[in-house]
């Protein structure tokens, strides 16, 4: 993963403000320039754009939007577990996908589409500095990862 932002909360802006922060992020992904590449002056001049954080990061191989960090600080565990799942429902729209489905037989068969989605970890700036934390990995539940779940239907 050779692009990774990083919002730091510290506690001070309101969730929504926080939330609304993912949706600029996307908006900034989402802008498109020329691309000069030589080896591309062969293609129409529509086909030859490219997403501008591509241009300033061209190590990024990986499909999609580069993952966002949010790592929030400056409260007890319980406020910050809170805030976490806060800023998560007010920005689900940047990272849960969009919900595509066939209507037949009247059912809730679907699938999600990740193209527009960024990916987020949110986890705490404790548990990110902490020396035991490195050792046990994000495995141990510190950090939740928000968009490319299990296709459900939404809610």
């Amino acid at each position: 993963m050779p692009v990774l932002m990083v919002e730091v909360d510290r506690s001070t802006m309101a969730p929504p403000r926080v939330a609304a922060k993912f949706t600029a992020y996307r908006e900034l992904f989402r802008v498109k320039v020329r691309d000069n590449d030589p080896a591309r002056s062969g293609e129409e001049p529509a086909d030859r754009t490219v997403h501008r954080w591509h241009r300033a990061y061209p190590g990024h191989t990986r499909a999609g939007y580069p993952p966002i960090a949010l790592m929030v600080t400056d409260a007890g565990p319980t406020a910050l577990a809170n805030r976490q799942q806060a800023v998560a429902d007010l920005s689900a729209d940047c990272w849960r996908g969009q919900w595509c489905r066939v209507v037949r037989d009247y059912n809730d068969d679907g699938w999600r589409v990740w193209d527009d989605a960024v990916p987020i970890v949110a986890t705490t700036l404790e548990l990110e500095l902490s020396s035991t934390h490195r050792v046990r990995g994000r495995a141990s539940g510190t950090a939740y990862r928000r968009g490319r779940t299990a296709a459900t239907a939404p809610s």
